[in-house]
């Protein structure tokens, strides 16, 4: 169940998480803090199917975002704790993950969506691709695009504040 909160919440959570997510300030062009604080935020508001009491979050190790997503490991989205994984390759994820971080790989590398699982990646085309959610550098800043036809087949629900916060929403 998602809390109603503002979009003005919701938009001073994501800046402030992804300041906070790093131990050190994170620097402007500092991309990969910033897309690691977005794929926390947007775990926040995504409604799972079930109830998981764990949430796992797997990427490459080659990934620049995987040493920043590491630092999520351990924290908590709801009553959900967090659990980051590496693997060596895109074909080495399994369907085990709850949400699957691929910087610059197509979805169809790792063969699609899963039931329960999020797809998000930071190539240009990554949402139209398939993909769940694709993070794009927008204006200097970076931004996501929401695929609902691929939330809808693996059972994922996004709230509504997020779904308008989106830079586009392909249906």
């Amino acid at each position: 169940m998602f809390r109603p909160q503002s979009f003005r919440h919701l938009t001073l959570a994501l800046v402030c998480s992804a300041a906070a997510l790093t131990a050190q300030p994170a620097l402007a062009d500092d991309k990969s803090a910033v897309k690691a604080a977005l794929v926390y935020n947007i775990m926040r508001f995504v409604k799972f199917p079930g109830d998981p009491g764990q949430l796992k979050v797997c990427a490459t190790a080659a990934d620049p975002v995987a040493g920043d997503l590491r630092r999520l490991d351990g924290r908590n989205v709801g009553r959900a704790r967090i659990s980051v994984v590496t693997v060596n390759s895109p074909a080495a994820i399994g369907s085990s993950c709850d949400v699957v971080y691929l910087d610059s790989d197509s979805p169809r590398s790792i063969g699609g969506v899963s039931h329960g699982q999020i797809l998000i990646g930071g190539g240009r085309n990554f949402a139209e691709a398939g993909g769940t959610v694709g993070l794009i550098n927008f204006g200097g800043q970076v931004r996501f695009v929401i695929n609902s036809s691929a939330a809808r087949r693996a059972d994922i629900t996004f709230s509504a504040q997020l779904m308008q916060l989106a830079a586009k929403v392909i249906s």
